[in-house]
C-alpha cells in the first residue's frame, strides 16, 4: 500500500511537473513576444489575445496551476508589449 512518504513523493513530482510545464509555457510565450515585438500594434494585440486564450487556466485544466503562473507572467508583460 501507499505510505505517507510515497504519497508525499508523488505530490512533489506533481509540483515539479507543474513547475516544468509553467517554465515551458513561459519560455514559449517569451519567444513569441520577443519575435513579434516589432510588429504593428494591431497585430501585437491579436497575438496577445491569442496568448491570453491559450494560457488561461480554464483552457488548461490538466495543468491549471502551471497555466495560472504563465498567465500571470503574461499579464505582467502586457503594458510593455502593447506599448505604441
Amino acid at each position: 500500500g501507499w505510505s505517507g512518504g510515497s504519497a508525499q513523493a508523488v505530490d512533489e513530482l506533481a509540483v515539479e511537473d507543474s513547475e516544468a510545464q509553467a517554465a515551458k509555457f513561459i519560455l514559449d510565450m517569451e519567444d513569441l513576444l520577443s519575435k513579434s515585438k516589432d510588429l504593428p500594434l494591431v497585430e501585437r494585440q491579436q497575438i496577445f489575445r491569442d496568448l491570453q486564450r491559450r494560457l488561461h487556466p480554464d483552457k488548461n485544466a490538466a495543468c491549471a496551476e502551471a497555466a495560472k503562473r504563465a498567465f500571470q507572467e503574461l499579464m505582467q508583460r502586457k503594458r510593455s508589449y502593447l506599448r505604441c
